[in-house]
């Protein structure tokens, strides 16, 4: 008779364990993810930033060219 109250008592003890390792790994890669999420993002950030920076050089040696070719061709330019 003393086994049968154990043997439920035991299984419980025994499934409980197991849903806090479930919920422990759960919150684990779940802070991972949120890591990478903020990593990711800032990787992002900062391309947007090299992309715009390399804009706005192209568009200043646009000028300059431009400003070069039409310097070469105005009537007073000297051959």
């Amino acid at each position: 008779m003393k086994t049968s109250v154990w043997m439920p008592l035991l299984a419980a003890l025994s499934l409980s364990a197991c849903g806090v390792e479930v919920a422990t790994t759960a919150a684990t890669v779940g802070t991972l993810e949120a890591e990478d999420a903020k990593r990711v993002k800032q990787q992002q950030e900062m391309i947007e930033k090299q992309l715009e920076e390399t804009r706005q050089l192209t568009e200043a040696r646009m000028r300059n060219l431009e400003g070069a070719t039409s310097d070469n061709t105005s009537p007073d330019a000297t051959p």
